[in-house]
């Protein structure tokens, strides 16, 4: 019974004495070593114990497996991004990727049961990022003031439990994504051309009045300077001149010189007229057009793709009856047809990655876990050991 209190008193007669042969910090280094031994069986046990306990979990645990696809060139600026993230979780988009998966039969029966048309479900199986960061490319532009921040890649992660589901759902998610995208792309541009057609027909109508104006004025100048007759002159048109103001001189011309400078910019004016009306009503037609493909884009529920949008602008090309309509939507075809090359991630086959994986790493980081936790536990107990066999010492 007294055998701990025995080897106590002989290790600090022990220490005493050497106390004064070495440093404070080998005293301290040896006591943390004997306490380490002292205490070394439960260390080693603890330490193996959590390890065989995380090796067992991670073993015998549900495994997920993912794939992340990398998509270049759709260049989304933050808000868009943003407007991305709002339509692919809305609960219209997700319910169409439920349907989907639903008419996989016994290929989406696994990846059914975790989806749902919550965004909250959703976000477990997919997930989106883009490179570079927005918060690093917006603090580059504000350095050196370039252009707002673009995400050039769009990730997007997909996680299951099989790797089964793991492929159904790359199928059924690509298709959703590559045509949401470019038709999101697509939805902007008419949007800008709208608005673009609209400013040009506003600035037309508020040149339409000075314009007018003008030409008013060199009617009633031409009008006048027809009429001028000097008396009893056969020849008055040779010998009479009017002075112009060109530039910072001062010039005499005929005044049948005169009258045709006149008649010029009245001819000018009238066909800068004729043009801007042609133009006017051109770009009300475009307007008109891209408006209507706009509201096709809008639609709720259309459940319009891509390839569907393609074959609604041809049939609108068709159906036009004026050649400027048809040569615009004609070349309107031809860039979306280009845009659809990038709508294929970087690799068709990306690698998969298995949560299971990694095994030796988990055990060696559980191992040193277990052991920080034991030696904190042991100098512990060793604490309340000592502090035991101090008191009663004290109270003789």
């Amino acid at each position: 019974m007294d055998e701990p209190r025995e080897v106590l008193s002989a290790c600090d007669g022990i220490a005493s004495r050497e106390a004064g042969s070495r440093p404070a910090d080998d005293a301290d280094l040896l006591d943390y070593l004997a306490i380490v031994w002292r205490y070394r069986y439960m260390i080693t046990a603890g330490s193996i114990l959590l390890t065989l306990i995380v090796a067992a979990a991670v073993h015998f645990g549900s495994q997920q497996y993912s794939v992340t696809y990398v998509y270049r060139d759709w260049d989304f600026l933050e808000e868009d991004y943003e407007v991305f993230l709002n339509r692919f979780y809305s609960s219209t988009n997700l319910g169409r990727i439920e349907t989907a998966i639903a008419k996989g039969g016994s290929s989406g029966s696994g990846l059914l049961s975790g989806w749902s048309t919550r965004k909250e479900s959703a976000e477990r199986i997919v997930r989106f990022s883009v490179w570079p960061e927005y918060s690093e490319t917006r603090t580059t532009s504000m350095q050196d003031g370039s252009s707002p921040a673009v995400g050039e890649l769009l990730r997007m992660t997909i996680t299951c439990d099989s790797e089964e589901d793991l492929r159904f759902a790359g199928v059924v998610l690509r298709e959703n994504i590559e045509n949401l995208v470019p038709l999101l792309i697509v939805e902007k541009q008419l949007a800008g051309l709208i608005k673009s057609h609209t400013a040009k027909r506003a600035s037309i109508e508020a040149n339409r009045f000075p314009l007018s104006v003008l030409l008013t004025r060199n009617k009633a100048i031409l009008e006048r300077l027809r009429r001028i007759e000097p008396a009893g002159a056969a020849d008055w048109d040779d010998r009479i001149s009017l002075q112009f103001n060109i530039g910072s001189r001062s010039e005499y011309l005929p005044l049948a010189y005169h009258i045709r400078a006149v008649e010029t910019q009245v001819l000018q004016a009238e066909e800068e007229m004729l043009s801007d009306e042609k133009t006017y009503r051109y770009y009300g037609d475009l307007t008109n057009v891209n408006e209507q493909l706009f509201n096709a884009l809008k639609k709720p529920d259309s459940g319009l793709t891509i390839a569907g949008f393609l074959s609604y602008v041809d049939e609108a090309r068709r159906r036009s009856d004026e050649q400027e309509i048809k040569d615009f939507l004609s070349s309107y075809l031809k860039t979306l047809s280009n845009s659809l090359l990038t709508c294929a991630p970087v690799s068709e086959l990306p690698g998969i990655e298995c949560s299971g994986r990694g095994l030796v790493r988990k055990m060696a980081v559980a191992f040193f876990m277990g052991f920080a936790f034991t030696t904190a536990a042991a100098f512990l107990a060793e604490g309340i050991r000592r502090r035991k066999h101090q008191i009663p010492a004290a109270q003789r």
